[in-house]
């Protein structure tokens, strides 16, 4: 029941979220293969590395990037996915539901978890970190996250997302998923509305490719 289900954002990084029940994931859809394949074409036509580099969505997402050292642990998730079109001509590929996830935000800049809300408890929230911490991503590879990172929690206090990077190995879409959220993350300059329409092409998509699923409006929580 969507009046369950809560996600929290925080005043600079405001979230939109919809829900989507009776998912069907498959690692291959034919028909999710060629729209997302055309999504990914329409974005390197559209840029390149110099427009990448001063991209005025991307490059307000930066900031709350991190780095470990010299090494970046926490980058923008839209800025690597563009930067892999550019020199690959594709997106990495995982099942249905991830890759349109991706594809959308490498055409918005917008960073978008998805996560299965039979595994977690809610509310979900975004925090600041308060000690430093290694988690999981979803392909099961550790990641450094220090303190004062942006993460989403869920209710028994687990990490599911750590922003704007990777989705967390706790609540990941695979293909048992039936039930998930969809977030879109904003931050200082990015318009909200750029935002909600991000999740809105998300929830379209799933409601058309995938029969018999439904998809609640977009809602909006900055804290």
């Amino acid at each position: 029941m969507y009046y369950l289900i809560a996600v929290r954002g925080l005043p600079e990084v405001p979230v939109v979220y919809s829900v989507c029940r009776n998912i069907e994931v498959k690692i291959t859809q034919v028909d999710v293969f060629i729209e997302t394949r055309g999504i990914v074409m329409s974005v390197r036509k559209s840029t390149d590395s110099l427009a990448l580099a001063r991209d005025p969505i991307i490059s307000r997402y930066r900031p709350f990037a991190k780095k470990y050292g010299k090494k970046p642990t926490i980058r923008v998730y839209p800025e690597v996915l563009i930067k892999r079109i550019l020199t690959a001509g594709t997106i990495p590929h995982y099942n249905s539901i991830l890759d349109i996830v991706n594809a959308v935000s490498a055409l918005t800049k917008v960073p978008i978890s998805s996560i299965d809300i039979d595994r977690v408890e809610f509310p979900l929230k975004l925090v600041y970190l308060t000690k430093d911490t290694t988690v999981r991503d979803f392909r099961g590879r550790s990641v450094y996250v220090a303190r004062g990172t942006i993460v989403l929690e869920e209710g028994s206090g687990r990490i599911v997302y750590v922003f704007p990077y990777t989705t967390t190995d706790i609540a990941t879409i695979n293909t048992s998923t039936k039930n998930a959220i969809f977030i879109g993350y904003g931050a200082p300059g990015v318009p909200i509305t750029l935002v909600t329409s991000s999740i809105k092409m998300v929830t379209t998509r799933i409601e058309n490719f995938m029969r018999g699923s439904t998809c609640s409006q977009p809602e909006i929580n900055a804290g």
